[in-house]
C-alpha cells in the first residue's frame, strides 16, 4: 500500500445527507492485484458527513472512479430529493437563529437559567415537530418508492441508497425520541416550578404566622428556657381564668382556663415519641453502639405508655375546656351575646375534637366519643336547638348531620375498609330515617308561612341529598349549612322567640336600636324608588298617571302639609310593666286632614308576632294550636273603670273603645290601664325572655 497524497481539493459533488455542502476528496494511493489503483475519501465540508460504500458485507470509506461516476449520475437524476434536503438544512439553520435569538431575549429580561432552558425546550420541540419531521418523512416516502423502480441502478447501489433511507428513518426516530425526552424534561421543569412556588408559599404563611413568636415567644425562651416560658404561659392562663371568673361570678371559667393552660404546656404525644427516639439513637451513636432490634423493642414499649399517658391527659384536658366554658356560659345565660359566644364555643370545641381514632392511640378514641356522644347527640341537638330555640325539628336535623360515631383508622387497609362498608351502611339507614322524622315533624308542626315552608323543603332535599352521599366524616360540613338555613327559616317564622333565645331580655332594645337606624335609611331607599317608579309610569302611561292624580282629593291644609292625610297615629307609649304592677298604654291621635273624623274607634291588641304558650316538656311537638298572649294576660279587663273596655278581652283577645268624634286638626289622648301580669302568665308564655308586641 503506497503513501497517502497529501493534497486535496473540493469537488461539485453535493452532499447526500445535507444537500448543501460539496465532497472534498482526499486522494490515496492502493495497489491491488499488482497494479496502482488511487481511491478517495469523501467528506462534506458543511456538515461533516463520510460518505461510505458497501461492498458485500463489508463497507468501505473508500471510493474509486467508478463510484464517483455512479455518485455524479445518482445526483443528476435525484435534484429534487437533493432541493429538499437543502430545504431541511435550511429549516435547521432557521432553528438555531430562533433559539439564539430566543435566548439572547429571555437572557437580557433577566429570566433565570430553569426558565430560559425551559422556554428553548418548548420552542424546539415546536420547530421540530412541524417542519424537521414532516420533511424527513416526506423523502423517506418519495425515495423508497423510486429505488426499486429505477434501472439504471445496479443491485450494489441500491442495496447503499436503502441503507442510506433506513440511516434517514432512524434519524427521524432519534429525533421523536428526543422530543419525547424534551416533553418529559418540560413537564419534570413544570413540576419542579410548582412546587417550588407551593413550598415558598407555605414559607411564607409560616413566617407570618411565627412572626409574633419570633419576636416575643423564641426570645423568651432563649433567655429563659422552655420550662420557664411554659410556666409563664400557664401562669397567664391563670390569670385570665381567674379574672373572668370575677367577672361572671363563676369558677368554671377558672377550671377551663387551667386545662387550657395544661394542655396548652404537654407536648404532642407523637412530637414526644420523636424526640425520645431522636435523643435514644443520639445517645447510641455516641456511645458507639449498634443499632439492633432488641433496643427498639426496648424503646418502644416504656415510650408508648409515655405517649399514651401524654395523649390521655391532653385529650382529657381539652374535653374539661370545651365542658366548663359552655357550662360557665350556660349559667351566664341572661347576660347580652352569652348564647351566640355559647354556641360558638359548642361548634368550636365540635370541629377540634377528631371523629376517626388510631386503634393503636386509644386516647383519640375519647375524643370521638365525646364529640359523638356530649356535643353531637345531646347538647348541639337538644340543649342549644330544643332547649334555646324550642324546636324539635331542628333537634332532629342536628342529630341526623352531627351525631356521628367514631370511625376507627388501622395500618389493615383490608379490615379498615371492610368495616367502612359496613359503618356506611347502617349510617346511611340511620340518616334516612332522622330525615324522614324531620321531614313529616316540620310537615306537621312548624308554622311558617307558605314561602318559607317551600325554601326549607328545598334545602331539606338538597342537603339530604349532599348528606346522604357524602362519607359520614364529611357530614357535619353539610350539616352546619343546613342548620343555618333552617335556623334562619325558624327566625323568620318566629322572630320574638329566636331573637329573644339569642339575645335574652336584651332583645326588645337591641331591636329598637336597629330599627331606629334601618328604618331611616329604608325610608329613603324607598322614597327614591317611588320617584323612578312616578317617572317611569309618567313616561310609559301618562294618561294612567293623570287618572291617579284626578282620583286623589287634595286640599289646602294651612297649618302644615298638603295632600290627602287624615287620622293618625303620632305617639304610642307604654309605661314598665311588672308582675301584679298597674301600668299604661297611652296614644295620640292627630287629625291632619281637613274634615272632621267621626265614628273614630281604637283597638288595642298583640301583634302577629305575640309569644306563644310555653312549653317545658322535652319531648313535646310544638304545634300550631298553642295559645297566643293576648291583652286580658296583662290585666287589661272590661269595664269603665278599668280600660272602659266596651268588649270582653279574655274572649276577644283585644280591647276596644269608643272615641268621641276628632274635629280637623284636633289632637286627642287615649290611655289603656292594665292591673299586671299573673305569675301564670309569665311563666306560661316565659314573658321574662320574651318581647311583647303590643
Amino acid at each position: 500500500m503506497a503513501e497517502e497524497r497529501r493534497e486535496r481539493y473540493l469537488s461539485d459533488i453535493t452532499c447526500i445527507k445535507c444537500g448543501r455542502g460539496y465532497y472534498t476528496l482526499y486522494p490515496k494511493k492502493f495497489v491491488e492485484k499488482g497494479k496502482p489503483v488511487i481511491k478517495y475519501r469523501l467528506v462534506c465540508h458543511e456538515c461533516g458527513h463520510q460518505l461510505k460504500v458497501k461492498k458485500g458485507k463489508k463497507s468501505s470509506e473508500w471510493l474509486t472512479s467508478d463510484d464517483l461516476v455512479r455518485l455524479r449520475v445518482w445526483e443528476a437524476t435525484h435534484q429534487a430529493e437533493l432541493k429538499e434536503l437543502r430545504d431541511y438544512g435550511d429549516i435547521k439553520d432557521k432553528l438555531k437563529r430562533e433559539l439564539d435569538n430566543k435566548e439572547a431575549e429571555l437572557r437580557r429580561k433577566g429570566y433565570s437559567n430553569d426558565i430560559i432552558q425551559k422556554e428553548l425546550e418548548l420552542l424546539r420541540k415546536e420547530l421540530l415537530r412541524e417542519k424537521a419531521k414532516e420533511l424527513l418523512k416526506r423523502e423517506v416516502e418519495k425515495s423508497a418508492e423510486k429505488i426499486d423502480e429505477r434501472e439504471d441502478l445496479t443491485d450494489e447501489d441500491k442495496k447503499v441508497y436503502k441503507e442510506m433511507l433506513k440511516k434517514m428513518v432512524e434519524d427521524e426516530k432519534r429525533i421523536e425520541e428526543k422530543i419525547k425526552d424534551i416533553e418529559e424534561h418540560v413537564k419534570k421543569l413544570e413540576e419542579k416550578e410548582k412546587r417550588k412556588k407551593e413550598i415558598e408559599k407555605e414559607k411564607a404563611i409560616l413566617e407570618r404566622r411565627k412572626s409574633f413568636q419570633k419576636r416575643f415567644a423564641y426570645k423568651i425562651e432563649e433567655k429563659l428556657g422552655k420550662k420557664v416560658l411554659d410556666g409563664f404561659i400557664f401562669a397567664c392562663m391563670v390569670g385570665i381564668g381567674v379574672v373572668v371568673s370575677v367577672i361572671f361570678n363563676s369558677t368554671n371559667f377558672l377550671i377551663a382556663f387551667l386545662a387550657w393552660g395544661v394542655m396548652i404546656i404537654l407536648p404532642h404525644p407523637e412530637s414526644l415519641e420523636y424526640n425520645e427516639l431522636k435523643k435514644a439513637l443520639k445517645s447510641l451513636d455516641e456511645k458507639g453502639e449498634k443499632i439492633n432490634w432488641p433496643f427498639f423493642w426496648k424503646y418502644y414499649l416504656p415510650n408508648r405508655s409515655k405517649q399514651n399517658l401524654v395523649g390521655f391527659i391532653r385529650s382529657l384536658a381539652k374535653c374539661t375546656t370545651i365542658a366548663f366554658f359552655i357550662l360557665g356560659m350556660w349559667n351566664n345565660i341572661n347576660i347580652p351575646f352569652v348564647v351566640i359566644g355559647m354556641i360558638v364555643v359548642s361548634f368550636i370545641g365540635y370541629y377540634s375534637l377528631g371523629i376517626e381514632y388510631d386503634v393503636e392511640k386509644p386516647y383519640e378514641l375519647i375524643e370521638s366519643l365525646i364529640r359523638f356522644s356530649i356535643l353531637g347527640f345531646f347538647f348541639i341537638p337538644f340543649v342549644l336547638f330544643y332547649k334555646i330555640f324550642d324546636s324539635l325539628v331542628l333537634a332532629l336535623i342536628a342529630v341526623a348531620f352531627f351525631a356521628i360515631p367514631p370511625i376507627p383508622t388501622s395500618e389493615n387497609r383490608e379490615k379498615t375498609a371492610i368495616f367502612m362498608e359496613t359503618y356506611e351502611y347502617f349510617d346511611k339507614l340511620l340518616f334516612l330515617v332522622l330525615m324522614f322524622a324531620v321531614f313529616v315533624g316540620f310537615m306537621s308542626g312548624w308554622e311558617v308561612t307558605k314561602a318559607m315552608r317551600a325554601t326549607f323543603i328545598y334545602f331539606l332535599i338538597v342537603t339530604g341529598i349532599a348528606g346522604f352521599f357524602s362519607p359520614a366524616h364529611t357530614r357535619p360540613a353539610v350539616g352546619f349549612l343546613m342548620l343555618g338555613t333552617a335556623s334562619v327559616i325558624y327566625g323568620i317564622a318566629y322572630p320574638q322567640e329566636t331573637f329573644s333565645a339569642l339575645f335574652g331580655p336584651w332583645w326588645p332594645t337591641i331591636q329598637n336600636t336597629f330599627v331606629s337606624v334601618t328604618k331611616p335609611v329604608a325610608d329613603a331607599f324607598t322614597g327614591i324608588a317611588g320617584t323612578f317608579a312616578t317617572g317611569w309610569k309618567m313616561l310609559t302611561n301618562p294618561v294612567g298617571y293623570a287618572t291617579e292624580l284626578m282620583q286623589g282629593t287634595y286640599a289646602e291644609n294651612p297649618q302644615g302639609d298638603t295632600g290627602a292625610y287624615g287620622l293618625e297615629i303620632t305617639d304610642f307609649d307604654i309605661s314598665p310593666i311588672y308582675i301584679y304592677q298597674p301600668f299604661t298604654v297611652t296614644l295620640t291621635l292627630n287629625n291632619k286632614g281637613v274634615f272632621d273624623a267621626k265614628n273614630v274607634v281604637v283597638r288595642l291588641s298583640m301583634g302577629d308576632d305575640a309569644p306563644v304558650e310555653h312549653s317545658t316538656d322535652l319531648f313535646k311537638i310544638p304545634s300550631p294550636w298553642r295559645i297566643k298572649l293576648n291583652v286580658s294576660h296583662l290585666g287589661i279587663k272590661q269595664g269603665s273603670g278599668n280600660s272602659n273596655c266596651k268588649n270582653d278581652p279574655s274572649k276577644d283577645g283585644f280591647c276596644e273603645r269608643d272615641v268621641r268624634d276628632v274635629t280637623k286638626y284636633d289632637i286627642i289622648q287615649e290611655v289603656f290601664m292594665g292591673d299586671g301580669p299573673r305569675c301564670e302568665s309569665i311563666l306560661g308564655f316565659d314573658l321574662r325572655n320574651k318581647f311583647i308586641p303590643m
